[in-house]
């Protein structure tokens, strides 16, 4: 299961707030990238919009907390000191961490890259069974079935994952063309390919594809959703505007989840859900300011969304970030300093956040990478029961430029987690949170 978008110089992950950019440049002096990293941070910034300004992104993050809580209670109560990894939930009839696991296969669909699609044989959805503790649900998974060149047939599930890769990379298109390298056909163009089956003519213009895209992104199963909306929309012809699409979609959705019946009402409450789900990372005064900076970056995100419903057109309207080392796109930096960055991490490992201008937070911003992974150890197989942490290079560096004694040893490259035992003051991110979740005597196997 994927859970990295990712572009060829870059890529984001998704429910930890956190992109990296395939650059050796200081990303601190933005005025002084090249273009090439413009359209990546670009590309990788609109995943960052997606995951905070979407109902999907937001159900997503809740889900990936709710397995990480199953998991640290399964290990604290098992009685023993290993634990098995990856962690595959059990069904319950207390919860359902099973079951969203399994509905998180099917709305994200797949993501491995394709570039050889000659024939497109059908594209049709098919009703999978889930058992929830309420009983069995069938979620609609959406299928492109085709062939390559040498007649190999192939079937290829779209969900977020093709359609989060394809807004991202028409928006890039539509403002860098031709910058970056070209990407396989699947996932990057698999949105273009199911419209242009069922509405030719509806891509010519980029824009259709990214409203179409970001509209979809507000349902749990964003496959479905694009493949209903289209045929619906093929009905009628091909929209006026790209704000129709949206429109379109408003006006015809209809459901009633937990009482909420509109897209909007969905959307803030599951921003609500995601805001409790990402606090409880951070139960000590010690991050206080992290969950506070939380609050606010998918508040803002939220309102956004409510009162710029189109804003994912607006961005692409007004053309690239920077023009002759100045800020050219004001939109884009608009919402830069309402909501900020993510965490950003360079392929020389500096960390680097822009911040929002109107609250700054006093946040620990690496925790973030380190419970993401955490959540890697937990959903994955080890290799030969090690596993190396991914901070290591950037520790030593902040030793250097500290001017103090690095404090890396194998343990970080084979077990980080016995870093929580390390005595007070503790300089390792890693063995802290493993320390703070309970965890200093428990090892995965």
């Amino acid at each position: 299961m994927r859970d990295e978008l990712y572009s060829n110089l870059g890529f984001y992950n998704s429910a930890f707030i956190k992109m990296h950019v395939k650059t050796t440049e200081d990303l601190k002096d933005f005025a002084n990238i090249s273009l090439e990293t413009e359209a990546t941070y670009f590309h990788e910034y609109v995943h960052f919009l997606q995951d905070i300004t979407t109902t999907y992104g937001l159900m997503n993050i809740s889900n990936i907390v709710d397995y990480i809580k199953y998991s640290n209670d399964l290990i604290l109560k098992d009685g023993k000191s290993d634990f098995n990894v990856p962690i595959i939930p059990e069904v319950s009839i207390d919860h359902d961490v099973k079951a969203n696991w399994e509905l998180k296969k099917i709305y994200l669909g797949g993501g491995e890259g394709k570039n050889d699609v000659v024939k497109i044989n059908s594209i049709c959805k098919c009703a999978i069974t889930i058992a929830t503790k309420s009983g069995n649900v069938l979620p609609e998974k959406l299928v492109l079935d085709y062939d390559d060149s040498l007649g190999r047939n192939f079937k290829y599930a779209i969900g977020a994952y093709c359609i989060s890769e394809s807004m991202a990379y028409a928006m890039e298109q539509y403002i860098y063309p031709d910058v970056l390298i070209k990407p396989n056909k699947l996932p990057y163009e698999s949105v273009k390919i199911i419209c242009d089956e069922l509405l030719p003519g509806f891509s010519a213009d980029p824009l259709n594809i990214i409203a179409l895209c970001d509209s979809c992104m507000m349902s749990f199963n964003p496959g479905a959703f694009l493949y209903d909306t289209m045929v619906s929309i093929a009905k009628i012809g091909i929209p006026n505007s790209p704000e129709d699409i949206y429109r379109h979609v408003h006006s015809k959705i209809k459901f009633n989840y937990q009482g909420h019946t509109t897209l909007q009402q969905l959307l803030i409450s599951q921003g609500a859900l995601a805001i409790n789900q990402l606090g409880d990372y951070f139960t000590t005064t010690h991050f206080r300011e992290n969950k506070s900076w939380i609050n606010y970056t998918i508040s803002s995100g939220i309102d956004l969304r409510l009162t710029r419903p189109f804003f994912m057109l607006d961005i692409v309207r007004n053309g690239k970030i920077l023009e002759n080392k100045k800020i050219n796109n004001t939109f884009f930096n608009g919402i830069l300093h309402k909501l900020g960055s993510p965490l950003v991490i360079s392929e020389s490992l500096d960390m680097s956040m822009i911040p929002a201008q109107i609250y700054l937070y006093d946040i620990l911003p690496e925790y973030l990478w380190v419970i993401n992974q955490v959540y890697k150890i937990y959903s994955n197989e080890l290799d030969h029961g090690t596993y190396k942490c991914e901070m290591i290079e950037w520790c030593n560096q902040s030793c250097k430029e500290k001017g103090i004694e690095e404090w890396t040893d194998e343990r970080c490259r084979n077990a980080p987690w016995e870093r929580a035992k390390d005595p007070d003051p503790n300089y390792c991110t890693f063995g802290r949170l493993w320390k703070t979740w309970g965890l200093i005597n428990e090892y995965p196997a």
